[in-house]
């Protein structure tokens, strides 16, 4: 029996998203040992990436060993299709939450000027502040820490994808709808009761 597109797709997120995992947990790790950011130390890219290598297992999981025919359909059980949906929901909530957080750090990080705040006076009064724009010195280290943190950004959004794509699958019902014309299977021994009860009234 030929398996559907849905199964097909599943499977190759289930994939993807393992492989994803992998990067996440490797750059976290090597984030929190190079990287000194503000959100750096939380190691949320680890404890993201174990749950999508746990999901995409899941996933990997379901579409190889749990599935079942169904009105000549090959089809996954519809408790597991919506525990992979939570699941996969999850992952693409927390990866929403790094991109937002990473996506702050990235913006100030990516700018090569500060402001700096002045007084004209010793009583430091709010109408006397002037502003001035200085040059911010970066080194090798700080653009090393600036391209990890970029490619976590860039795994996660990929991660985000492929969890918010497997959510939206298992929503897809690709089991065909029973026809009401279709004729159904008759016993043959009912059938031959029936018979005999339609000869006895024809002899009366």
């Amino acid at each position: 029996m030929p398996l559907t597109f849905k199964i097909k797709l599943l499977r190759a997120l289930s994939v993807i998203q393992c492989w994803l995992s992998l990067w996440l947990i490797v750059l976290g790790i090597v984030e929190i040992v190079r990287v000194k950011w503000r959100f750096s130390g939380l190691g949320m890219p680890i404890w993201t990436g174990v749950l999508v290598a746990l999901t995409g297992s899941f996933g990997v999981l379901i579409t190889f060993k749990f599935l079942q025919k169904s009105q000549g359909v090959v089809t996954i059980p519809q408790y597991l299709a919506m525990t992979l949906m939570g699941f996969s929901l999850v992952c693409g909530i927390l990866s929403s939450m790094i991109m937002f957080n990473y996506g702050l750090e990235l913006a100030v990080a990516g700018q090569r000027s500060f402001l700096y705040y002045t007084s004209g006076n010793r009583d430091f009064d709010d109408n006397s502040f002037t502003a001035a724009k200085v040059p911010l010195a970066v080194d090798a280290r700080y653009n090393e820490e600036h391209a990890l943190v970029g490619s976590i950004f860039a795994f996660t959004l990929l991660e985000m994808i492929a969890a918010l794509w497997s959510a939206a699958l298992c929503f897809v019902n690709d089991q065909k709808p029973m026809d009401k014309n279709d004729d159904y299977e008759v016993d043959p021994l009912m059938e031959g009761v029936g018979q005999s009860q339609q000869a006895s009234g024809a002899s009366c």
